[in-house]
């Protein structure tokens, strides 16, 4: 690691993310690394790269669907069972079946993310689509099951 890192420069970095103020005023700055500090500790979102914008912009996006996709299944996961008649008080045994059945409606999504998807991402990203192609697939899915789940009605 000694022929690709400069143990200085990282010691450095690491001390100035400790203390900023402290370093600023007994580290010792040459007059680029002042300027740098500046530039990153007064710089808006408009001064930053387009691309950096986008992805910005796509993460917060992402994430607020993603709110809304888990609050939409935290509010059905009160109601369903009782619409499909999963809470009776008929016995031990019935009641762990049905323990079983929500649980496994629950974790569907997760299984197939983990057994249907990682398994078809390589091949997606490797032989047909690229990544690119891939990651646009994956936005249509989710984009359609949260389309799909707005339009439900029962």
């Amino acid at each position: 690691l000694e022929d690709v890192l400069d143990e200085r420069l990282l010691l450095r970095g690491a001390r100035f993310a400790q203390d900023d103020v402290l370093f600023k005023e007994y580290g010792h700055l040459d007059r680029v690394e002042k300027r740098a500090i500046e530039r990153e500790e007064n710089s808006r979102l408009k001064n930053q790269s387009r691309e950096l914008n986008t992805i910005l912009l796509t993460c917060c996006i992402a994430a607020l669907v993603q709110g809304w996709s888990q609050s939409f299944i935290i509010g059905v996961n009160l109601q369903w069972p009782y619409a499909f008649g999963l809470q009776t008080n008929e016995g031990i045994s019935e009641s762990i079946i049905n323990f079983w059945i929500f649980g496994g409606v629950n974790a569907i999504t997760y299984f197939a993310a983990g057994f249907i998807g990682c398994w078809l991402s390589d091949p997606l990203n490797e032989y047909f689509w690229g990544r690119r192609g891939a990651l646009f697939i994956a936005g249509l899915f989710t984009f359609t099951a949260s389309i799909g789940s707005a339009f439900t009605y029962s």
